[in-house]
């Protein structure tokens, strides 16, 4: 739901303004349904880099009885992805994920070079394996 959100408001921005709700399907395990999403507005998000500005979203009840939350903040000077999260359980266990990173687009030539591991060339598999039958030309 998150990516799929930060890919629609990356692609028009201006549709999602603060006060406006808007629906789109997201699947499940076993179905998909319409979840109304409404643009609450701008706001700081505190990292552990920084403060970020970052739209905030938030779904909406979907059917009577739907007391499970969900917001999020986008922030557009990283693209639109997101930079915090917060779900609230019907029971009221929250749990919450931020943003752990430099606070410049990812592949910006400003963000700082991530240290990889090398990556070691494909070897073939020569283990034979008991459970296939051999190959016959």
């Amino acid at each position: 739901m998150v990516m799929q959100l930060a890919s629609l408001v990356r692609g028009d921005p201006d549709a999602y303004r603060p006060g406006v709700t808007r629906e789109f399907y997201v699947a499940d395990n076993d179905s998909a349904e319409a979840w109304p999403v409404m643009t609450i507005g701008d706001e700081p998000v505190q990292t552990d880099r920084g403060v970020v500005m970052a739209r905030h979203f938030m779904r909406m009840p979907r059917r009577e009885g739907d007391k499970r939350r969900i917001d999020v903040w986008l922030a557009p000077s990283l693209g639109w992805l997101p930079v915090r999260l917060v779900q609230t359980e019907p029971n009221g266990t929250e749990f919450e994920l931020l943003w752990n990173g430099p606070l410049t687009p990812p592949g910006s030539d400003d963000a700082p070079p991530q240290p990889q591991a090398p990556i070691a060339p494909a070897t073939p598999d020569t283990t034979p394996n008991p459970g296939l039958a051999p190959e016959h030309p």
